[in-house]
């Protein structure tokens, strides 16, 4: 147990970082009217978060990484609050549409992103 929790205070740590530095990144270059860097943020958990789940499928290393890496590092980048009040301000400026595009592409290119790690860890074979 403490193995795991200092596995999720480190993987934690470096993927808030990861989160703030995309965004930081993501918005100078990216001029767009959707949450570019969150979702941008949130693909790339979950293909880390596919991988990870592949090799543990696997028995590529050991659980308390597995949790270090899912919880910790995938939890602290990718974020649901985030993205839910990114929607509500576009729901507020009665930008129905837009976020109707955004929900849609986030799930379905999110399942695309995490079938797509589990394929790189290879535990599917398509």
């Amino acid at each position: 147990m403490i193995e795991q929790l200092l596995y999720i205070a480190l993987f934690g740590g470096l993927g808030a970082v990861s989160r703030f530095l995309i965004n930081i990144v993501v918005s100078k270059r990216i001029k767009t009217e959707y949450a570019a860097g969150t979702v941008i943020s949130n693909l790339l958990g979950c293909l880390i978060a596919g991988i990870a789940f592949s090799l543990n499928i696997l028995g590529e290393y050991n659980q308390a990484l597995q949790i270090g890496i899912l919880a910790g590092y995938c939890g602290a980048l990718t974020t649901y609050s985030t993205w839910m009040v990114q929607l509500a301000g576009k729901i507020e400026a009665k930008e129905y549409m837009m976020a109707l595009k955004e929900v849609f592409f986030s799930i379905f290119l999110g399942l695309i992103f995490f079938f797509t790690g589990l394929f790189i860890g290879g535990s599917v074979v398509f």
